[in-house]
Parts: structure tokens; C-alpha cells; sequence
């Protein structure tokens, strides 16, 4: 039974000192679903890097201990890093037309002089 523990410790061990081990992780994509009795349980769909059709990743939204910035709601973009146990730290709604040209406000007609 000893030797079992110090070998389960020793991996652990190993584990930690090498860098490999559970870590917070960043999820970007559309919400597709919120769901939860106070509304607390976030389905995010993310892209693939390959082009296929990505994942879906749920995580709870604490709402005492998650920091929200914008309006969430099914069909934002956002980003959100959830730590190991699938509890949000933060989510961001991301504005989706960030890299398109913003509008050019429309002129005035000009009126005749001297009228």
C-alpha cells in the first residue's frame, strides 16, 4: 500500500516539475446554448484550426465569481478561460466585426448660397 502511494506522489511529482498537468485553457466561439436553473451554464461551439467543424465546450458562469464583460446572450462570440474543474474565471463577448471598415457618416446635403 506504501509503495503504491509513493509512486502515485512520485508521478504527481514528475508530473508538476515537467510543466505537463491540468491547465486553465482560453475557449473562443459562439454561445449556443445557456442553460442551468439561473441561467449559469454556458455551450460554446469553437473552430478548428483545420477547417473541420470544431467543438463544443461547457462551463459554468459563477455569478458571484465570474467577471462578465458585454452582453451574453445564444449566438455572441466570446471568449472565456475556465480553469480545470469547467469554472469560467472571465467571459468577454467579442465583437465579431472588429476587423471590418467602420461606416463613413453620410453628409449633409449642401444648401444653395444665398437662399
Amino acid at each position: 500500500m506504501k509503495r503504491g502511494v509513493m509512486i502515485a506522489m512520485s508521478f504527481v511529482a514528475f508530473l508538476s516539475f515537467s510543466g505537463v498537468g491540468l491547465a486553465d485553457m482560453v475557449i473562443k466561439g459562439k454561445v449556443i446554448l445557456i442553460s442551468g436553473i439561473s441561467s449559469d451554464m454556458y455551450t460554446v461551439k469553437t473552430e478548428s484550426s483545420q477547417g473541420f467543424g470544431g467543438s463544443e465546450e461547457t462551463f459554468y458562469v459563477d455569478p458571484k465569481m465570474t467577471q462578465k464583460t458585454g452582453e451574453i446572450k445564444v449566438g455572441t462570440e466570446v471568449e472565456a478561460e475556465v480553469n480545470p474543474n469547467g469554472t469560467a474565471y472571465w467571459i468577454k463577448a467579442v465583437n465579431a466585426t472588429k476587423n471590418e471598415p467602420k461606416p463613413e457618416p453620410k453628409a449633409e446635403p449642401k444648401k444653395p448660397a444665398g437662399k
